[in-house]
């Protein structure tokens, strides 16, 4: 696992560069600039491995950098928010189900994950998730600002900023029941195996 993630991040880093340069050679330098800022994010799985001491699971890293890379690169570089039917919607939804997977790895390293805990756990997952999808909102505003994009659809930002957290929202409780179903019922399927492994 650990060799097929460095294959799959260094094949996304050698993406960004080429379109980067691609991007310069043919004077759009802030969209060059733009195709850069997506390698510090497909770190970000590392940093918080690092910074929180945990057995972060590969599989869930390569899932993050692959949304980060879907979001991020496709979606708003090469323009599929704009071009592909229901595609923001679709990362959005599948951003509420992963993002409690890192709150856990979190809950974990401040010592407040209990497993009795089982209301609060599901009020944190959905709370991180929502802070994290209104950051987002904010990058994609500063975005269209500084960069001149149309991320967030202007004319129509309020409501796609209210669709994509609303869609963020649905999946954070799609993973909360599914949380839920596990602990209270002790089916010790993915989720369960997931926090042993951190453990």
């Amino acid at each position: 696992m650990n060799k097929t993630y460095k294959i799959i991040i260094t094949i996304l880093i050698l993406i960004a560069l080429f379109l980067s340069g691609f991007k310069f050679f043919h004077n759009k330098y802030l969209e060059a600039i733009k195709a850069l800022t997506v390698i510090p994010l497909l770190l970000i799985p590392s940093l918080i491995r690092k910074i929180f001491k945990t057995n972060f699971n590969k599989l869930i890293e390569i899932i993050i950098i692959l949304f980060l890379f879907f979001a991020w690169y496709l979606g708003g570089l090469m323009k599929f928010y704009v071009t592909v039917l229901n595609y923001d919607k679709t990362i959005h939804t599948f951003f509420g189900i992963f993002i409690p997977l890192i709150a856990i790895p979190i809950m974990i390293y401040f010592k407040v994950y209990k497993k009795q805990n089982i209301l609060f756990n599901i009020i944190f997952f959905i709370s991180l998730t929502l802070m994290i999808g209104t950051i987002w909102e904010i990058i994609e505003f500063l975005n269209d600002k500084i960069f001149l994009a149309n991320d967030q659809r202007i004319g129509s930002g309020v409501d796609d900023t209210m669709y994509d957290l609303i869609c963020a929202f649905i999946g954070s409780i799609i993973f909360s029941l599914a949380y839920f179903i596990e602990i209270h019922f002790n089916k010790k399927l993915y989720i369960q195996r997931y926090i042993n492994y951190l453990n």
